[in-house]
């Protein structure tokens, strides 16, 4: 019979409450220890351990703004890129309500990128789209900390889009989601990421071409 140690089961139950059995950097150092080539009382915790310990959540931190866009030309009338971070959500996923709504160009690949106000743990976003379930397909999302540039600016929405290669600003999320809105509840669709993911910036980029975005909102989690 296994005597217990009460060492032993404290440093389980903080490498299960930390996550700590996907840090690939842990699992190394942990090695090291039960191998005994390395000192306990000289051990400094590698960044990604002290990340993911003195960081919060991103669902307690401010949503800073939209600071990307695939085109930020005006779109359908009242609809503004501001709603997708004013908290606001109705029951009616009619897209003619621009009091909720952004409407994107019909572009290639739509995407925007929001600014977190300091670098946090993603697990995931709620994306909250409209009745037309033909539109806000195949979502991907990253996370990272390198700011995506702005597409173009002036005149009508009617020109080129600028496009990105989303992974080249964060790691991916969550792919190929659709961002349905629940009839009647508003509730969207949870887009959770396999492990919380550090960072600053959260990228959504759509994955077809010739496709609108039309949603309410995009909380980050």
């Amino acid at each position: 019979m296994k005597t217990f140690n009460y060492n032993e089961a404290l440093t389980t139950t903080v490498i299960d409450y930390l996550g700590l059995v996907e840090d690939e950097k842990f699992l190394k150092l942990l090695d090291a220890h039960v191998k005994g080539t390395v000192k306990a009382d000289t051990w400094v915790p590698t960044n990604a351990i002290a990340d993911l310990i003195s960081h919060s959540d991103c669902k307690d931190v401010k949503r800073v703004g939209i600071v990307g866009q695939g085109d930020t030309r005006q779109t359908w009338g009242p609809n503004r890129l501001a709603h997708i971070i004013d908290g606001k959500v109705n029951s009616n996923g009619t897209w003619t309500n621009g009091s909720y709504f952004w409407h994107s160009v019909n572009g290639n690949k739509p995407w925007f990128q929001i600014e977190m106000e300091k670098a946090c743990h993603v697990n995931g976003v709620l994306y909250v789209g409209r009745d037309n379930t033909s539109q806000n397909s195949n979502v991907n999302v990253y996370v990272g900390n390198k700011a995506a540039p702005n597409g173009p600016t002036s005149g009508k929405a009617n020109g080129t889009a600028k496009s990105i290669n989303g992974a080249e600003y964060g790691d991916v999320c969550s792919t190929g989601k659709h961002g349905h809105w629940v009839i009647g509840k508003a509730s969207g669709t949870d887009m959770r990421c396999k492990k919380p993911i550090l960072g600053k910036y959260v990228t959504a980029q759509g994955a077809s071409s010739n496709v609108w975005w039309v949603l309410q909102e995009l909380r980050i989690y």
